[in-house]
């Protein structure tokens, strides 16, 4: 008697239940790719430029000129010119002229001195209205913390892929997978709401773990299933 004949007569065919089980188990799995691919989005950089002094009006884009570029051309003598990736002249993201708020943008940028952005920055928000640069100003100096944030969600990856095996082996997958789906729905919740970026990267590092050992522990039941 063949192996797989014993199997189905003892265990039954690949029926609804088995089915079922496997279809929730792929649904589960979702969120993680979600979560591993959200920092595309988190942590897209638009167009900006730095705040200048005295212009917390200033009118945006669709206020004074249709699109990003026409807008920066009324900031001509307070945004200085530098070449871009492309060789191209463009206006600086990083840096303005040396002017108080007292000064008139309206004088001519000759001889003036360039200085970093103090006063935060001005993003353009046609594609992204709000996301983790723009509220935390992840951009120039600080650009490197949009990688690190990346960083430390893998590093709770590597976590979770080693705890969830063991938490799966000492209380059973169903209870693993039933704890990840509710520590990742606070953990990612929590994450919108982050006003600071420690606050942020601490939860995306849970998000990291429980996200993981949720795929791992659903991966492994329904493929029991098939």
């Amino acid at each position: 008697m063949e192996y797989d004949t014993i199997l189905t007569d003892y265990l039954g065919e690949f029926g609804r239940f088995q089915k079922l089980t496997v279809f929730c188990m792929a649904v589960l799995a979702t969120p993680v790719g979600l979560h591993s691919m959200a920092m595309a989005f988190l942590g897209s950089v638009p167009e900006h430029h730095c705040q200048l002094p005295g212009t917390d009006t200033l009118p945006l884009p669709g206020d004074i000129a249709p699109t990003w570029g026409e807008y920066m051309q009324t900031l001509n003598d307070s945004i200085p010119l530098e070449l871009d990736v492309n060789g191209d002249w463009a206006h600086s993201r990083c840096e303005r002229y040396n002017v108080s708020a007292d000064d008139s943008l309206d004088t001519p940028a000759l001889n003036r001195s360039k200085m970093q952005c103090t006063d935060g920055w001005v993003y353009d928000k046609s594609l992204y209205v709000s996301s983790v640069v723009t509220e935390l100003d992840l951009v120039c100096a600080r650009g490197w913390l949009r990688e690190l944030a990346q960083a430390i969600y893998m590093l709770g990856v590597s976590f979770g892929a080693i705890l969830s095996g063991a938490f799966s082996d000492r209380f059973g997958r169903r209870q693993t997978i039933l704890a990840c789906i509710a520590f990742l729905l606070v953990f990612g919740l929590a994450t919108a709401f982050s006003t600071h970026y420690v606050m942020f990267v601490v939860l995306r590092f849970f998000v990291g773990a429980f996200s993981v050992g949720l795929y791992y522990s659903a991966f492994v039941l329904g493929h029991k299933c098939l």
